[in-house]
């Protein structure tokens, strides 16, 4: 299977420091890899999540109820939760499409944006956080750092358009 773009970005600035993380534990190899991760973000990176099939139905004979009755799903209501070996929740980010396990029994895979998937472990009090490719060389990130990069994110996109607004002489903002 050839890789996509997506993939390979996600490759380079996820899944690479991840491992160079694993291999030297340190303050700056945890500081290259949060880094890298909310570099994704702000470029709109995407990566493969298995969706759960979900149904709602409304029962309202009279017609009368109105929506505020009627509870949001949300997108990320739909998103795999993998539990670890000590019961806790967690939302699954994958790099790429062959990490996505057995384990799920589904054809919906789709490409959400890595922004989704954060904010997705940030507001859901069931969940601990992200699982960064749970299958192989896992990386949990806590919520205490996934409220750090949406809180921080606006100030990486911007300087993530400045950067490339300098390599491309194009002015994206």
């Amino acid at each position: 299977m050839k890789q996509t773009e997506q993939e390979s970005l996600n490759f380079l600035h996820i899944k690479k420091p991840v491992f160079d993380y694993e291999i030297d534990p340190s303050p700056t190899k945890f500081s290259e890899m949060y880094n890298n991760i909310m570099i994704r973000m702000a470029e709109g990176g995407k990566a493969p999540m298995p969706l759960i099939k979900a149904t709602v139905v409304t029962l309202d004979p009279s017609g009368m109820s109105g929506n505020n009755d009627i509870p949001d799903l949300l997108a990320s209501d739909l998103y795999a939760r993998i539990e670890d070996e000590n019961g806790k929740i967690w939302i699954p980010l994958y790099t790429d499409r062959k990490a996505i396990s057995e384990q799920f029994k589904t054809n919906d895979i789709q490409e959400v944006p890595i922004r989704d998937v954060i904010k997705a472990a940030c507001v859901n009090k069931s969940v601990s956080g992200v699982l960064i490719n749970p299958n192989g060389l896992k990386f949990p990130l806590a919520k205490q750092y996934l409220k750090l990069m949406v809180e921080e994110e606006p100030t990486y996109a911007d300087l993530w358009k400045v950067n490339l607004d300098a390599v491309t002489g194009e002015d994206l903002t």
